[in-house]
Order: C-alpha cells, then structure tokens, then sequence
C-alpha cells in the first residue's frame, strides 16, 4: 500500500509497475479524480482603514494658519500608506502637505468650505473623511483713546505772575498709534 497526499482538486494519473527478480514486469494504470470534501477557506477580505481628521476644527479667523492631522487614521488588518488631503470651496488656499498625514492652511479669505482626507491602505483599500470649515473676517481691533495727563502746573495751582507760563504732559496711545499734539 502507498499513502499520496494531494495538494489540490483535479486529475492525477497514477502508474503502478511491478518488477521480478527475473526482469519480467506488469503495469497498471489508474486515474484518480480528486474533489475536495470541504470547500477551502476562502482569501481574507481586505477591511477598508479608517480616515480620521483631528485638529483645531473650530471656526478660525482669515489669515491663521491651522494645521489638521490624519495620523490618527488606521487599519484594521494593515497600515495607512498614503495620505490624500484635498479642500473645496476655498480656491485662492493654498494646502502644504497634500500627500502626507499632516495638512497646513492659511485661509486668505472668509467663508465656509470643506477639507477632506482619504488613506489607502497597503492592500488598495481606501476610506475617506471630510471636515467642514468656517472662516470668518476678524474684526479690526476697538481703537482706544489716547491717554494725557497734565503733570505741570498741579492741580489747584494758582498763577499770580503775568508771564510765561509752563505747561507739561505725558500722553500714550494703548493701541500705539501717532500722537499729534495741537495746543490753544
């Protein structure tokens, strides 16, 4: 008896010779058909990454920069190659980082537009997140008065004397503003 393993379903030819010490032989043939029982596993399902944008995702004013990150993004049963960050409805931004897992802008103007991130991973499989962003013109600064105070002649001071008379000041703008001085 012979014992075969086989590697896979289909035919197989098998070839039986028996030989005498005397030189005679005899051969038989066989075919052999060869059907699984069982069906076999079948190949393991790639299972999409997971695109996960993290950052500052509050509204932000016109000129700051804000920097967002997908490295938070991940697989399952692999790991995120590439990184895809792409912006609509803002044209005049520019995007440093494009292809990689951390994403600069600087919006120029106000409004709303979205960013969004797709990962691949090592098998092709791709998942995709977007974010919503508000822009908004930041409103100049409240322009604060100057401030001015009389040091010389002290309060209450009474001038007796026709003659010159000295008058002196400190005097600041909190907003650092040019002061311009006009005295009557």
């Amino acid at each position: 008896a012979i014992e075969l393993t086989a590697m896979e379903e289909g035919t197989i030819h098998v070839t039986l010779t028996v030989r005498d010490d005397n030189g005679s032989w005899s051969l038989q043939e066989a075919v052999l058909v060869l059907t699984a029982l069982y069906p076999p596993p079948p190949p393991p399902v790639n299972e999409p990454p997971s695109a996960v944008i993290s950052g500052p995702l509050e509204p932000v004013s016109v000129g700051t920069t804000v920097t967002l990150s997908g490295s938070s993004s991940s697989d399952p049963d692999g790991e995120v190659v590439d990184y895809g960050w792409s912006s609509v409805g803002h044209p005049t931004m520019e995007l440093v980082g494009l292809n990689t897992s951390s994403l600069s802008f600087t919006p120029g103007d106000e409004g709303e537009f979205t960013i969004a991130l797709i990962v691949m991973d090592d098998d092709g499989a791709w998942s995709e997140v977007a974010t919503f962003v508000v822009v908004f013109e930041q409103p100049p600064d409240e322009n604060l008065p100057p401030q001015v105070q009389v040091t010389r002649p002290t309060g209450g001071a009474i001038i007796s004397e026709v003659g010159v008379l000295v008058v002196e000041w400190t005097a600041n703008d909190p907003d650092g503003d040019e002061l311009t001085f006009t005295v009557e």
